[in-house]
Parts: C-alpha cells; sequence; structure tokens
C-alpha cells in the first residue's frame, strides 16, 4: 500500500508504523504505552501486546473530532520519544524503560532512538506530518469527517 492509498489520516500513520522494522515498531509502542498509557500496566506490555494496544487505540470507533484528537496526542507522543531521544543530555527513554520491561528477559534488543538505525523512521514520520498530514489536510478531512456524519 502506498500513502495514496490510504483515505484517513489514522491509516496513514498505521502505514507508517506498520513500515517500521518489527524490532522498532514494538520498541516504539512500548515507549509509547510507558509515557502515555493511563494504566501502570502499560509499562510492562510486552512488544507485540504494546503494538496490538496502539493499532486498537487508532481504530477505535470515534465521532470524527475525537478522532482526531487521538491522532493529536499520537503525534505529540511520538514527537517527544523521538525529539526527548535526538537531546543528547537526555537518558534514552528506550533504555530507561527496556530495563522494566526486560528484566529476566535474554532475548531483549534495545535500540536507542537516536541510533542510526532510527534515523530513515524518524525523517519518514517527519515527513509524513509535513506532507501527507499537514494541518491543511487534516482541517480538510475534519471538514469532509464532519458534513458526512452530519455534526
Amino acid at each position: 500500500m502506498n500513502h495514496n492509498d490510504c483515505t484517513e489520516p489514522i491509516e496513514l500513520v498505521l502505514h507508517w508504523f506498520y513500515g517500521l522494522p518489527p524490532g522498532h515498531r514494538e520498541q516504539l509502542a512500548r515507549t509509547y504505552w510507558a509515557v502515555a498509557g493511563d494504566d501502570v500496566n502499560d509499562m510492562f506490555l510486552p512488544g507485540e501486546r504494546a503494538v496490538d494496544k496502539f493499532e486498537a487505540d487508532l481504530l477505535q470507533p470515534d465521532f470524527p473530532i475525537r478522532k482526531m484528537a487521538r491522532l493529536f496526542q499520537v503525534r505529540a507522543m511520538i514527537d517527544f520519544i523521538f525529539d526527548y531521544a535526538n537531546n543528547p543530555e537526555a537518558f534514552s527513554l528506550a533504555e530507561a524503560f527496556s530495563f522494566e520491561t526486560h528484566v529476566g528477559r535474554a532475548d531483549a534488543v534495545v535500540i536507542s532512538f537516536n541510533d542510526k538505525q532510527w534515523e530513515r523512521d524518524i525523517r519518514n514520520w517527519r515527513t509524513l506530518w509535513a506532507n501527507q498530514l499537514s494541518s491543511d489536510v487534516l482541517d480538510a478531512w475534519l471538514r469532509e469527517m464532519t458534513v458526512n456524519e452530519g455534526l
């Protein structure tokens, strides 16, 4: 699927998310829930469950304005994770949360978000929001959704 096949902003975000290497996808989802989750148990979600929860949260049926709010929350949290990781004075969020969630797991591999492996993924994230999910695009999508829903 390319970006032009996606009709909703949420689909674009999920397309980007599922384009990440599996290890990156799990690490990002785990860190997302550790930072943004409203349940303390979210801090200890294994990778696959964190990915499933991330997708389910984005795809949750709701009113258009609430979908948009959820999308902006995801954007803000992922931007925070990536921006924080690129601050040389800051400790790595990935490393901080990996200790707690991987205690006793020999297969744990933690790649810091500021490592070379993440550069392409972060660049693609920023490009997605600058182009396909710009403010103008999101405004048009929200207007269309509210008209279609009769709001």
